[in-house]
């Protein structure tokens, strides 16, 4: 399913001029960023199948990576199911990874199994699997509020699923300024840094078209919400005074900067 684009008019002509020929051009679908295999994102002491299931998933090897896990899986590992889940996925067998996703879940709460049989959920679409995919991700966020990807997905799995669109901006915001603040840490691996860059033109997607869609209440509502960052709202920058007009025009600004930031 894809994010719900249409806009009203808001802003001056020019304004809206923009908004709708940036809108057109980038109708793109929501897109879920699975999570990467367990120890990729958390480096712990692991048993000898998921470092090796690990090794070939990194180097492109599925099918070692897949005996490997299998055979952790089968020992009764936990990350080795999330993993093999992952590389199911990655073969195009959605099914075997949906079950396995489920099948970790059923044991405890896992972030990379919820993470990613939200991101399958969302792929699929529909009022249900997205309904789906967003308590699973409001549940990953609630354990680990640092998953930028999380709480990108989490905006999208909001707006296709019609929730309020000021929750749907919050989530997108909260997963761009946390990816860029990665992105900026000189201790993030250049391949992840990589991963981040192409992924967040989606978001600033996202964001953009949430914002472009806001009626003329919805946009008083952002203007005045202090969780929701708005371009003008700048304390050292006296542009706007809180009348409707001045809520238009700031979240017109965000909206358009958003949009734009989705094409570079």
């Amino acid at each position: 399913s894809s994010l719900d684009c249409g806009h009203g008019a808001h802003g001056d002509a020019m304004a809206a001029a923009l908004l709708t020929a940036l809108l057109t051009a980038l109708l793109l679908p929501a897109t879920a960023l699975y999570a990467p295999p367990t120890s990729v994102r958390r480096p712990s002491r692991l048993q000898d199948a998921l470092t090796e299931g690990n090794k070939c998933y990194m180097a492109g090897d599925l099918a070692g990576a897949k005996k490997a896990y299998e055979a952790g899986a089968a020992a009764g590992s936990v990350d080795c199911r999330v993993n093999l889940a992952s590389v199911c996925l990655d073969s195009g067998d959605e099914a075997a990874a949906e079950q396995l996703y489920r099948e970790a879940l059923a044991d405890a709460f896992h972030l990379d199994a919820a993470q990613n049989l939200a991101g399958v959920l969302q792929a699929r679409g529909g009022y249900e699997s997205t309904r789906e995919a967003s308590l699973l991700l409001r549940d990953v966020v609630r354990a680990d509020d640092t998953r930028w990807d999380a709480w990108a997905n989490l905006g999208s799995a909001l707006a296709d699923a019609g929730a309020p669109k000021l929750d749907a901006i919050k989530c997108f915001q909260r997963g761009i300024t946390r990816a860029e603040a990665v992105e900026r840490d000189p201790d993030t691996p250049a391949e992840l840094v990589e991963g981040i860059r192409r992924s967040l033109g989606e978001v600033y997607y996202g964001l953009g078209a949430c914002l472009a869609d806001l009626n003329s209440a919805q946009r008083f509502e952002a203007y005045g919400d202090g969780e929701v960052l708005l371009t003008a709202r700048d304390e050292n920058v006296n542009l706007y005074d809180g009348t409707q007009a001045d809520a238009d025009a700031a979240v017109a600004e965000t909206a358009e900067n958003a949009l734009r930031a989705a094409l570079e």
